[in-house]
């Protein structure tokens, strides 16, 4: 039996389902079971154990039977002790196989504060002695999720992007990676870098969007001061606004555009376009309802 954690992350839900269309026994740990049921539904194959990576009477409680084991969590300042935890009781539980979900450009001294906790949890991860893979995905498509109300309210996708190019990937195809090393063998003791087919600027990725939803898009670059108010009015923790500057000072910079194949090499499909993405959640880039009605008198007005 296979246990996912982070399970009703943007991975954890596409790996699950995944995973049940393989027909693998699963078992979720989550903190919340009435999210894990409204995702998930009922299936014979398909186990929900509630519990805490704080609480570590929890995890071995999931941990009974387990032999292969996805590891992920929320971001989170206390990440390498909650996933150490998790560590230590998949060894007392003698699991076969860890998979385990850090990033790219995952290194000790990364400026990225959640690049540098991801190594620390490989680190301990690697001198546990359990057979495992270290996955180091790029920015997902799906973030682009976080810029749809500017997207659908004012045609624009700011960022302090320049020219930089990235070769953001799509993780339902980070997800298949993950499934395929889960349920077969060759890729252990190994880091997997996980990109999408080919890198694009910010302005690109308009030009896209504008394409496939038929809006027009622009994109704007605005300085990352401007960048850094908009995360902190959303809200945002300032641990996470301070790692999206440094991240975005590095997309910008041109250092995060290789291209890597993995996604073919390991599960025989080419992984999907930037396109493809916005062709199937173009609705999370138009406006609907009573909203795109407004929005449409807007528009007549203007001209």
């Amino acid at each position: 039996m296979i246990l996912v954690t982070g399970a009703t992350g943007t991975v954890g839900r596409e790996l699950v389902r995944l995973l049940l269309e393989s027909g693998e026994r699963v078992r979720v740990f989550v903190r919340d079971t009435k999210k894990a049921v409204a995702l998930f539904g009922s299936n014979p194959s398909l186990e929900i154990s509630q519990g805490d990576m704080a609480i570590p009477e929890t995890i071995d409680h999931a941990l009974k039977g387990i032999d292969r084991l996805f590891l992920s969590s929320v971001a989170d300042t206390r990440q390498v002790e909650l996933q150490g935890n998790v560590i230590s009781s998949a060894g007392a539980a003698r699991v076969t196989l860890i998979v385990k979900l850090s990033a790219m450009g995952t290194s000790e001294d990364s400026p990225v504060s959640l690049c540098r906790m991801h190594r620390l949890t490989e680190m301990q991860l690697e001198k546990s002695g359990i057979v495992h893979t270290h996955l180091h995905p790029h920015y997902f498509m799906q973030n682009l999720f976080d810029f749809s109300r500017e997207i659908i309210r004012h045609k624009t996708l700011q960022a302090p992007m320049r020219n930089g190019r990235i070769s953001l990937v799509d993780a339902r195809d980070v997800a298949a990676v993950a499934r395929h090393i889960l349920t077969t063998n060759g890729y252990e003791n190994r880091t997997c870098v996980i990109t999408g087919p080919e890198s694009l600027s910010f302005s690109q990725l308009a030009e896209r969007i504008s394409m496939v939803t038929g809006r027009p898009l622009r994109y704007v670059d605005i300085p990352p001061s401007v960048f850094q108010k908009k995360l902190t009015a959303a809200g945002t923790p300032e641990w996470r606004v301070n790692d999206a500057l440094k991240s975005f000072e590095i997309f910008a910079g041109g250092y995060s555009s290789a291209v890597f194949n993995t996604v073919e090499e390991i599960t025989g499909r080419r992984a999907r376009s930037f396109e493809q993405f916005v062709k199937d959640h173009a609705d999370r880039f138009r406006p609907k309802g009573f909203l795109a009605t407004l929005l449409d008198l807007f528009q007549k007005h203007r001209s």
